[in-house]
């Protein structure tokens, strides 16, 4: 079982619209109740509503600070 170290689930917090497309992006692409994803495999996703890597990197970090994503021992899992 993953240790979680950061869970904060705020779903008050508003998503812009880029977090937005992103959010669905993974959203289609992992389940959050069983998968776990690498920061590294998030952005090679999001390469596919055509964020470059530092882009999509600045999107994760904003996807966790609002609560929409956490980090768990061995990656990041979406908020359920």
């Amino acid at each position: 079982m993953a240790t979680v170290y950061l869970s904060m689930s705020n779903k008050q917090t508003p998503l812009g619209p880029i977090e937005e497309e992103a959010l669905d992006r993974l959203s289609m692409t992992y389940d959050a109740v069983t998968d776990t994803f690498e920061r590294e495999t998030a952005v090679d996703v999001l390469s596919e509503i055509d964020l470059d890597p530092s882009a999509a990197q600045s999107v994760l970090n904003r996807l966790q600070s609002k609560g929409y994503i956490y980090a768990v021992e061995d990656g990041l899992r979406i908020t359920d």
